[in-house]
């Protein structure tokens, strides 16, 4: 079992986007979000650089330590994958998360993606949990 599991934090909601992501997270009382985010960020950027280099995909690689900042390099990293940014919103209310799941879901059909018909049907999203119940790739609880 996955140790942000085990400490209650859930996804509550997601939409992948091609070139950024919207998490919706209930982090438990005591938790921190910023770890929790900063240790999925390194795996996954971890994953994301073994799977280049034995795709053999030197060029983005090439590009991806192109990236690094002066302090990167000097804490031994070898590649940039994610940017140092992140917006966090914390949701004080139900109808504050509901607006967020809502922005959230939205953003694959809007005008400036228009990555899918339906927004259902969009495969890199919870919406379809949210609305029939079909799990996809991250586990969702009702």
């Amino acid at each position: 079992m996955h140790v942000a599991y085990r400490k209650a934090y859930r996804f509550l909601g997601y939409a992948i986007m091609p070139n950024h992501v919207h998490f919706l997270i209930y982090v438990p009382e005591g938790g921190a979000i910023k770890t929790l985010l900063g240790n999925g960020k390194r795996f996954k950027a971890y994953e994301l650089v073994q799977g280049l280099m034995s795709a053999g995909r030197h060029d983005v690689l090439l590009q991806l330590q192109q990236g690094l900042r002066p302090s990167d390099v000097a804490r031994g990293q070898k590649h940039r994958v994610f940017a140092t940014s992140t917006d966090l919103v914390e949701c004080f209310s139900g109808k504050m998360i509901e607006e967020k799941l809502r922005y959230i879901h939205a953003n694959p059909v809007s005008k400036r993606w228009m990555l899918a018909e339906d927004a259902v049907e969009y495969p890199h999203s919870s919406f379809a949990f949210c609305v029939r119940g079909e799990q996809r790739a991250a586990p969702l609880t009702a």
